[in-house]
């Protein structure tokens, strides 16, 4: 048998969601599922933990602040173990990675989440895949599936599922949607299978569209909740994902932005002309740099839309460059100091395209007043902007949340309030009859 495919994991201990809970969970998870701890030797310096499988060794570092001592200790791990590919989970651990790995001359790969075991290069990625799947569904929770090389595929039980995580009744039809230039964008749709193709159906169409984040297949309980009333929801992959690999995230990122929420528009014109809904009927959601796909698609085609929802968005793409995390953001949209990318700039902020005298659909913003990534005063300036230019009478509403601020230190309490408040919005301007008034 040939030797194992050695892989060194790099992860930075001080990142959040990336830290020793992080490395501990990869290390308990491969242990798990049988992989064979090796203790590490004290020369090992940065090593935590190693273990090895058929055809795979993973070699899990976990660092601190970038130092010349950390760059030693990850370049004596490389060449002590013989790594053969570099892979660095998260934003810190990416330039520890990639200079350990110039430095040995090793092919490194970066991911800010998740595995990817995809875009390891071969061999090493054909025995990561031979060895593992992460199988999750629309209509089903994640579980962890071993395969081993004969083919043979074992639920590990590792991701036990739970009371509402595997519903029945609803059904997930997967299409490919024409966009304004002729590019295909995937469209996932969700709906209970007894919902009725005859435009009569409130539907939320939800996307992201940057960071080339590509929106896989996902399982949230919470959703039942729009569609066990009938709700139909979907999931668009435009471009400024990576759905379609690098040249896909590109093709939706800065001065080709407006491919984003073209690629958007296109899918809410699907969803109206296969019947799933109407414009009457159509809601949208998105959140922090989705605030650019919502809100733009909005302005774009305020008669498309009858309610939007931009959580904790980017809506003043102009100003958003004088906050903390502004400066972080100028090599994903650009910066007003150069023409061109301020040009762009000023074409993907929603706040700069509302125009006065519009019949603009109904809109609730919502955000954290602590939010460091995103500031607050994007919704609560896009609100003032909409109150003073809509003709539509429509209610603009600001839901603000004192206590919290990007989302992600949010309670369960709080995201549970937080999507109940705007799936009853939705339902209630999409006509659902038990969200009238009476």
């Amino acid at each position: 048998m040939s030797e194992p495919i050695p892989v060194l994991q790099v992860v930075v201990s001080t990142q959040a969601g990336g830290g020793p809970q992080h490395v501990l969970a990869v290390a308990l998870g491969l242990r798990a599922r049988g992989w064979r701890p090796i203790v590490a030797g004290p020369a090992d310096g940065a090593l935590f933990a190693r273990f090895r499988e058929a055809g795979v060794e993973t070699l899990i570092v976990r660092t601190d602040r970038l130092s010349p001592l950390t760059l030693v200790r990850l370049v004596r791990a490389i060449r002590g173990h013989g790594v053969r590919l570099v892979h660095s989970h998260g934003k810190g651990a990416g330039l520890h990675g990639r200079l350990a790995a110039r430095l040995t001359g090793v092919p490194a790969v970066h991911t800010l989440h998740g595995i990817h075991y995809e875009r390891y290069p071969a061999p090493a990625r054909a025995a990561y895949l031979a060895l593992e799947r992460r199988l999750s569904a629309w209509t089903r929770a994640r579980e962890i599936h071993a395969v081993n090389r004969a083919g043979k595929v074992t639920n590990t039980g590792l991701q036990p599922l739970g009371a509402f995580d595997a519903p029945t009744g609803l059904v997930t039809t997967e299409v490919k949607v024409k966009s304004h230039d002729g590019a295909m964008v995937p469209l996932s749709i969700i709906h209970r299978a007894d919902v009725k193709l005859d435009g009569t159906n409130p539907a939320l169409l939800y996307g992201y569209g940057s960071y080339g984040f590509s929106e896989d297949p996902n399982y949230q309980a919470m959703r039942l909740a729009w569609l066990e009333r009938g709700g139909v929801y979907a999931v668009a992959n435009v471009r400024g994902s990576s759905v379609y690999g690098y040249d896909w995230y590109k093709a939706g990122y800065k001065t080709t932005k407006p491919n984003t929420w073209k690629d958007f528009i296109a899918c809410a014109e699907y969803l109206i002309a296969q019947n799933y809904t109407t414009s009457a009927r159509l809601g949208i959601l998105g959140g922090s740099a989705g605030g650019i796909l919502v809100g733009r698609a909005m302005t774009e085609r305020p008669d498309l839309f009858a309610a939007v929802v931009p959580l904790v968005g980017v809506l003043d793409a102009i100003r958003a460059e004088t906050t903390a995390n502004g400066v972080p953001n100028i090599p994903e949209f650009g910066t007003v100091t150069k023409e061109d990318e301020f040009r762009a700039l000023l074409a993907m902020s929603s706040y700069h395209n509302v125009k006065d005298a519009t019949a603009y659909p109904a809109v609730m913003l919502i955000h954290g007043v602590n939010d460091v990534r995103v500031d607050y005063w994007h919704s609560s300036k896009m609100a003032a902007r909409l109150l003073a230019a809509s003709s539509s009478s429509k209610p603009i509403l600001l839901n603000l949340d004192y206590e919290a601020g990007h989302g992600i230190g949010s309670t369960k309490q709080q995201r549970q309030r937080q999507v109940a408040d705007y799936y009853a919005f939705l339902f209630w301007q999409t006509g659902h009859a038990e969200f009238q008034r009476h």
